[in-house]
């Protein structure tokens, strides 16, 4: 063969290494099947992240995990064939998907060891950690696993210092940060960092009130290295063991600094600010986002609009406190939230329960499940494009609707 050729040969394996790297990641089981160099290229885990962080080919994907109690063997003839595998531990069993949120496609991968309701999970280091939550019994868990997309397995981690269930997580400063939850006799104000290169947990300043179930995100700061950077974590809303106190407030976490710092209450919401959640906007900031506003009347329909505010530290807009200090005050956000059709119909009736960043000017997943009309467990999830402030329908169909959902982003 001559040089030309063996050159040609090169480049023409250089364009099909470089189109199966962009290949989503649901379909490399088939694009294996093709032959065997296509094989070796996309199951070559380390040269296909490795590319994909050279190239800054980011694809996020949705972790979406099923809890859900092991029923007599008389009723598992109504189960979906395809779980016929996953994990029954204790009187659960865990049912994992992994989701193409751009497509709607998805499949099964590895069910979570020690099946569990109400964990948190945090992806850092090119893993997603998987964190506490309670058993069967809804008795808090420890236990901590660290999954890898890749190659489909679970790996057991250090687990918590203290037991928690229903906590929040973010990652900042390189590791993962944990806050507040319920560890089975009171709800925690405590606050733990994960350290992914020491597989270790030390306790960090507490939050100034507790919280379980809380609504949490995570603000991005400056880089300070490749591992280190000023971002900070954002708790807002959640259950506390006195049913009169109020978490309507948010507060956020500086880990330089290990300092919480309280946020005024956001009071355009005809629901509360416990009822709102989160979000970091590309452009806003810090913005806050649930139902309300609205008038009377639709407020007792239960038709409520969305409703979102941004942390307004301007100057021209700054309120005076006792001691004359500028303090931030909430306003509505600029621009209109636009909706497509009956996309949020389901939205109005059942709320907002979860909300999860794709990417900092992607969009944001809003799962929400709750009963319909007629007593039947229904998902209503929803894309929120924060360039444009518009939701559309997400395009998957899960056989998952019901309680017992949790979601996670990995990004490979």
């Amino acid at each position: 063969m001559n040089p030309s050729a063996i050159e040609t040969s090169f480049q023409i394996q250089d364009l099909v290494t470089m189109f199966l790297h962009r290949v989503p990641h649901v379909d490399h089981e088939n694009i294996s099947r093709v032959c065997s160099q296509w094989r070796n290229i996309v199951t070559d885990n380390s040269g296909f992240l490795q590319w994909r962080r050279e190239s800054e080919w980011d694809e996020p994907l949705l972790l979406v995990f099923k809890a859900t109690e092991v029923e007599d063997e008389d009723d598992d003839d109504d189960e979906d064939s395809s779980d016929s595998e996953d994990e029954v531990d204790e009187g659960f069993q865990s049912v994992v998907r992994l989701v193409d949120p751009g497509t709607g496609r998805w499949r099964s991968v590895a069910p979570l060891p020690q099946p569990r309701l109400d964990h948190c999970s945090a992806f850092v280091g090119g893993a997603l950690y998987t964190i506490g939550g309670c058993d069967a019994s809804y008795k808090p868990q420890g236990y901590v696993h660290r999954y890898d997309v890749m190659t489909d397995t679970w790996t057991e981690c250090a687990p918590l210092n203290e037991v928690r269930t229903g906590a929040c997580c973010g990652v900042v400063g390189g590791g993962i940060v944990v806050a507040g939850g319920w560890c089975g006799g009171s709800h925690l104000s405590s606050v733990e960092f994960y350290d992914p290169q020491t597989n270790t947990w030390e306790f960090r300043e507490p939050m100034s009130s507790a919280r379980g179930w809380a609504n949490a995100c995570v603000l991005p700061g400056a880089k300070v290295d490749d591992i280190n950077s000023t971002d900070r974590l954002c708790m807002l809303g959640g259950a506390a063991d006195d049913v009169d106190a109020s978490n309507d407030f948010p507060e956020v976490y500086d880990h330089v600094k290990d300092k919480w710092t309280v946020l005024p209450r956001a009071e355009t919401s005809v629901t509360g600010g416990r009822s709102m959640h989160p979000l970091a906007h590309p452009r806003s900031g810090l913005v806050l986002m649930g139902l309300g506003g609205g008038s009377e009347e639709a407020a007792s329909t239960e038709i409520l609009p969305v409703t979102a505010v941004v942390l307004d530290e301007s100057a021209s807009s700054k309120k005076k406190t006792s001691e004359d200090v500028a303090a931030p005050c909430w306003r509505e956000l600029d621009g209109v939230m636009h909706e497509h059709g009956d996309d949020l119909k389901g939205l109005r009736k059942t709320g907002i329960s979860t909300c999860l960043a794709l990417g900092a000017h992607r969009s944001v997943v809003l799962s929400h499940v709750a009963d319909d009309v007629v007593g039947d467990q229904v998902s209503s999830d929803l894309l929120l494009d924060l360039r444009s402030n518009t939701m559309t329908a997400a395009p998957w169909s899960l056989p998952m609707a019901g309680t017992g959902l949790s979601c996670a982003v990995v990004h490979l």
